[in-house]
Order: structure tokens, then C-alpha cells, then sequence
């Protein structure tokens, strides 16, 4: 048995579990996925720089799907957020 409950979203025509759904929500609330070369353009970067930072552990939070690395936007948002507030509580 499952421990998650059945939900039934008549649009989707199938039953869905409650995690599912709950993982349906979050993604809707991340905002669209971005891949390295457009992460790259919005930060006005180069993709290397962001493998770098990754790699170091200093940079945005990413996903990989299958071979493809993914940033949300929200995340690249809170992750400027930081920066700009480091950077104030330096000067």
C-alpha cells in the first residue's frame, strides 16, 4: 500500500499520486528551466565560468536531467538575491 494518496485530476485523465501532484506544484512554482547557455547569456557569463563555479561549489543550485544540466529561475534569482547582500554587507 501506498503511503501517498490517490488524487484524480480529470484534466490529465488519470490518477495521480499526491506526491506526484505536490511535485507538479513545485515545478509550476520554480518557474521555467533554463540550460547552461542561457544561464550563461542572464548572468553575462561564459558556460565555462558556470561549470567552473559548480564544480567548486560556489555557484546557482542546478539539476541535472539525464546529461542536461538545468537551472530554475527562482533559483538563479535568490542566488543573485545572495550575492547582491554579501556584497552590500561588505562595503
Amino acid at each position: 500500500m501506498s503511503p501517498y494518496r490517490k488524487v484524480i485530476f480529470p484534466s490529465w485523465g488519470a490518477d495521480v499520486t499526491l506526491k506526484s501532484a505536490r511535485i507538479a506544484e513545485n515545478s509550476r512554482r520554480m518557474g521555467p528551466l533554463m540550460t547552461v547557455d542561457e544561464v550563461a547569456e542572464y548572468l553575462r557569463t561564459t558556460p565555462t565560468a558556470l561549470y567552473t563555479m559548480r564544480h567548486r561549489g560556489e555557484g546557482p543550485p542546478a539539476v541535472k536531467v539525464g546529461r542536461k544540466l538545468l537551472y530554475a529561475r527562482s533559483d538563479l534569482d535568490a542566488y543573485l538575491g545572495r550575492l547582491y547582500m554579501e556584497q552590500a554587507g561588505a562595503a
